[in-house]
């Protein structure tokens, strides 16, 4: 299966984000931030080079931490860049590297649904604002 089917950039995301909900590209990496820091949507990091055409998913762990989102400088250049880095100087045990960020697919359009895939029955009182995801129910409800 291409890689494509499951996962998106980053730059790909922020452009739906944006795009679903008419806001701007700032708004969107700004809520896409927020659920990363959350861990409702996964990430893996790209391995080899940034202009590969044919990029490999990385095993090492993105991380789901809300300070790590809060402060990774993101560049919206080609697929999207993050500065893979530790904040702590007690943590610094390697240098800051760019990495690629890739995002699960499925997950993204769940949290932003466009407005034809949106159920009819959520209200739309149910979200702060037009970037907010809407919250998922406890694994023990399902």
């Amino acid at each position: 299966m291409n890689w494509q089917l499951l996962w998106m950039t980053l730059r790909e995301a922020v452009s739906y984000v944006a795009g679903v909900h008419s806001s701007n590209e700032i708004e969107a990496l700004d809520a896409i931030r927020a659920a990363l820091g959350k861990g409702w949507i996964t990430g893996r990091w790209g391995m080899g080079s940034f202009f590969d055409n044919d990029p490999c998913l990385s095993s090492e762990v993105v991380p789901a931490n809300e300070f790590f989102w809060t402060y990774a400088l993101i560049f919206l250049v080609e697929n999207g860049v993050v500065i893979d880095q530790e904040f702590l100087p007690t943590k610094r045990d390697r240098s800051p590297q760019p990495r690629e960020l890739f995002l699960l697919r499925s997950e993204v359009l769940a949290l932003w649904p466009s407005a034809r895939e949106e159920p009819a029955h959520v209200a739309s009182s149910e979200t702060a604002g037009p970037l907010k995801p809407r919250k998922r129910r406890p694994a023990s409800l399902d």
